[in-house]
């Protein structure tokens, strides 16, 4: 059957989305059950094809039912400054959400992402790279796999409470 994959979030360059397309186009030429997701903040002119549909802005308590809907999250970062600097929310969210994550190693989501036990991962900008990740995304049990991972990823260190404590005992080093 058909695999969704979903990106939520605006289209501001360094988010990736023209490098998704490119990506998305070449991955569905060598897999056409993949088809993408689009929840965009803003209007954005996106390619017109059968495989690549866009969901105008959602308020923000619809946005977990696109994102339950998918089988396969991804987070298309491009290597830039900002992505050096800046760290995705949604990533969190998405693996707490048990999901399949796919993303850029960009903004340290590649020291938290372990291909093929929570996630996958690709270099930045790298449309063979991407294909090969969603590729091995094919198979309905490596996707379920890696979204259990993904949660318990999320689960064990990173709910707000844990990284309060982690934030809590930096503010308290530096203070003493």
């Amino acid at each position: 059957g058909t695999i969704v994959v979903g990106y939520a979030g605006d289209g501001k360059r360094w988010q990736g989305l023209p490098f998704l397309y490119r990506a998305f186009e070449k991955l569905h030429e060598q897999y056409p059950e993949f088809r993408l997701e689009l929840l965009l903040s803003e209007k954005r002119t996106t390619p017109d094809t059968s495989y690549i549909h866009v969901t105008d802005a959602l308020p923000h308590e619809k946005v977990s039912s696109f994102l339950v809907d998918c089988d396969v999250l991804v987070i298309p970062r491009i290597k830039s400054r900002v992505n050096d600097l800046t760290y995705p929310s949604k990533f969190m969210e998405y693996m707490a959400m048990g999901k399949c994550v796919v993303v850029s190693r960009t903004s340290d989501m590649h020291r938290i992402v372990v291909d093929g036990e929570n996630g996958m991962s690709f270099p930045p900008e790298d449309v063979d790279g991407f294909v090969s990740a969603m590729a091995t995304l094919r198979n309905p049990e490596v996707r379920k796999k890696l979204g259990e991972g993904a949660h318990r990823t999320a689960r064990g260190g990173y709910t707000w409470d844990i990284q309060g404590k982690v934030f809590l005992d930096m503010l308290r080093k530096v203070t003493a």
